[in-house]
């Protein structure tokens, strides 16, 4: 007989009574803040649990009713104190128009928990939105208060602009002094005509462009003053400036101008810039007169699309021993027809050949709503081991319509199969309305996937209180391990309450039966909950859970109830049929209480790998010479499974015909599944 066991945990997240007193009036200002908002999520708090249940943070969000987030406090949970503690804070001002004005971020110390400021920024701007003033300040530990570090004022009221950038300098008193600041001057077509540095001279209490240093032959302090970059143009016919030329100035003309840069710009017919050459001046000796020559030094060149996108980029270097141009750099990339980069391959110089050697890729690929689904990053690796490109980073992403991210998965590179590993997965549910209810963060190990953790947005309005997931799939790890698979029942709702008392009964297909032994209370619950099981008619089983002792309302929160273990001496899992919680009531300590009448879940024929064998007439599956033959209608993700359901290979195929190579192809049973819903038991 074939033992066939299914655990069945419970994960309860619950609502204080105090919270469910507010829960309508709270609920109501959500949506009217959304309506107001345009439709965007806000969520008035994020709860962060780890995979036991245990809270990890808890982050709570104001806004304004224009739907601006005017505050954001974070907590950490300190097990000794047995709840959250504040940790940091951010507080933020706007204008008429919506714009950022003021921003305040403040920290707790860790041993005093005394409040401290960590950072603060003050913005203005001008009517079309450009940025008038910026201010960064810092905290003075000694008067406990902030002070102006940075001060940046951006004035276009000249018909140019001019960026001055002053530094503000706190002692060991918590005095201030002014430090240093730099000037910047743009001319009306925004080209920079000089940059220049000021220091604050405390003799004459004032910013200066100069300082005061000793003149032995007249034995007194004589000024001496700063130097400054000065860059003139040439312009072409069109306006375009086609020569910039570097000077090292100063001030009352000390001393003469010394040209130290020279860049030259060329143009294609439609006035895209397609190079860009530097040259350094060097002084050349000569008695008579200061004469200069003109050295390359670097050049870049551009090609373009029929969009004027720049989809090629050269660097080069100029080397004096070569006597040419030596590659630095090169950038490639691909657009789609709605102007997304798609692909951009880039290469290095090699210093030997002067060559273009591969260097690095990165793909991407978006939706119908150019939201980035797909990125994949890579290098290349030529080695006498291995030639061709090694991934470094990939991430998919899953979007609804209005742009909220439901999934992201990230994957590591398997140096010994040369292929993409799954990593860490992120799953969003989301509520009735459309907006994020519940992350879950979930981890691969031993070939499927583990939940690590999960978040809690609420408050939301759950047609539901109570969920029932299928969490990982029928699978048999060999041939003689039982078959096994988990279901989590939980709650759309969330709070740190402790379940004391509860009942439910649990009605399993016709074969299983219900192993006693194994079914237990989950976790801490043990410590003052039991359990009783009770075997009723038609293979229902009552379960009921009783209170023992009771310790803090916050002891455990999202914590596992009871494990349920059940086993059948079928050899396929089941004929199509379903798991049923009946009659389900929890008791919280708090007082509240969660009652659901009925909670299904189907359960659907499988194998051991937890894959169904079927295959339309449309798709032909088939070894050929070692590779693995896909053909199908349908652009999909291919991926094919051992018969103990780890997952060996997979690919993303294009419409119709693809092959999947393996570096040591399987032997016997694979089982080949598309993720447009396609499975085929294949024997090799």
């Amino acid at each position: 007989m074939r033992i066939f066991s299914v655990y069945l945990m419970l994960f309860l997240p619950i609502l204080s009574a105090a919270v469910l007193a507010q829960e309508n009036n709270v609920n109501a200002g959500y949506k009217t803040k959304i309506a107001e908002a345009g439709k965007r999520f806000l969520p008035d708090s994020l709860l962060v649990y780890n995979n036991s249940g245990k809270p990890i943070e808890k982050h709570v969000y104001e806004f304004d009713q224009r739907g601006n987030e005017i505050s954001a406090n974070s907590y950490i949970w300190v097990d000794t104190l047995n709840a959250f503690t504040l940790d940091k804070e951010v507080i933020k001002a706007y204008d008429n128009a919506d714009r950022i004005i003021n921003e305040e971020i403040y920290s707790r110390d860790k041993k005093t928990n005394l409040r401290y400021g960590y950072s603060k920024y003050e913005y203005s701007y001008y009517d079309n939105g450009n940025y008038k003033c910026n201010r960064t300040y810092r905290w003075n530990s000694v008067k406990s208060n902030w002070y102006l570090y940075r001060n940046s004022e951006d004035d276009r009221t000249s018909g140019g602009r001019v960026v001055t950038v002053e530094y503000i300098r706190l002692d060991s008193n918590g005095e201030l002094h002014n430090q240093k600041r730099t000037i910047n001057r743009y001319d009306s077509l925004s080209l920079i005509r000089s940059e220049h540095s000021e220091v604050w001279n405390t003799t004459d209490n004032k910013w200066t462009n100069y300082e005061y240093v000793w003149d032995a032959e007249t034995e007194s302090y004589v000024r001496r003053y700063f130097s400054f970059t000065r860059y003139d143009y040439i312009f072409s016919d069109f306006g375009e400036p086609n020569t910039r030329i570097d000077c090292t100035a100063y001030y009352n003309d000390a001393k003469p101008s010394v040209p130290i840069r020279r860049i030259e710009y060329e143009y294609d017919e439609n006035e895209n810039m397609v190079v860009q050459q530097m040259f350094i001046y060097e002084e050349i000796n000569n008695s008579d007169s200061v004469q200069y020559s003109l050295k390359r030094d670097g050049k870049f060149v551009y090609e373009y699309n029929e969009d004027k996108k720049i989809n090629r980029q050269e660097i080069y270097a100029w080397d004096y021993g070569l006597d040419n141009w030596r590659k630095q750099s090169l950038n490639v990339y691909q657009f789609d027809e709605r102007g997304n980069e798609v692909e951009n391959v880039s290469y290095y110089g090699d210093y030997l050949t002067n060559e273009w050697t591969r260097g690095s890729k990165t793909i991407n690929d978006y939706d119908v709503y150019n939201n980035n689904v797909l990125y994949e990053c890579f290098y290349w690796q030529q080695n006498s081991s291995y030639t061709g490109w090694v991934g470094m980073d990939k991430k998919i992403k899953g979007y609804i319509g209005d742009g909220t991210c439901v999934l992201n998965e990230s994957y590591v590179w398997d140096n010994i199969f040369n292929q993409w590993a799954f990593d860490v997965r992120e799953i969003i549910s989301l509520s009735s309305d459309g907006l994020p209810q519940i992350s879950r963060k979930y981890v691969w190990q031993n070939s499927r996937w583990m939940l690590d953790g999960y978040s809690v947005y609420y408050p939301f309005s759950p047609e539901n209180e109570f969920e029932l997931d299928e969490v990982t799939p029928f699978n048999k790890e060999n041939e003689y391990a039982p078959y096994y698979g988990s279901v989590t029942l939980g709650l759309n709702i969330a709070s740190d309450d402790v379940v004391s008392a509860g009942s439910f009964e649990i009605c399993l297909p016709q074969g299983t039966v219900l192993d006693k032994d194994r079914t237990v209370l989950s976790g801490e619950l043990q410590l003052y909950c039991s359990l009783d099981i009770e075997e009723k008619e038609d293979n229902t089983w009552s379960i009921t859970i009783s209170k023992r002792d009771i310790r803090t309302t916050s002891d455990i929160t999202y914590k596992n109830i009871v494990d349920i273990v059940y086993y059948t001496d079928l050899d396929e899992v089941w004929q199509r049929g379903e798991i049923v919680l009946k009659n389900i009531n929890v008791n919280l300590h708090s007082g509240m209480y969660v009652a659901k009448d009925e909670l299904k879940i189907a359960l659907t024929k499988r194998n051991a790998s937890g894959i169904e064998n079927q295959l339309p007439e449309s798709k032909s599956i088939y070894f050929s010479n070692g590779m693995l033959v896909v053909d199908t209608p349908d652009a999909e993700i291919v991926k094919v499974y051992n018969v103990s359901g780890a997952e060996i290979n997979s690919g993303m195929k294009g419409i119709g015909r693809f092959e999947i190579s393996f570096s040591n192809p399987p032997k016997g049973m694979l089982i080949i599944k598309g993720s447009s819903g396609w499975a085929r038991k294949l024997m090799n």
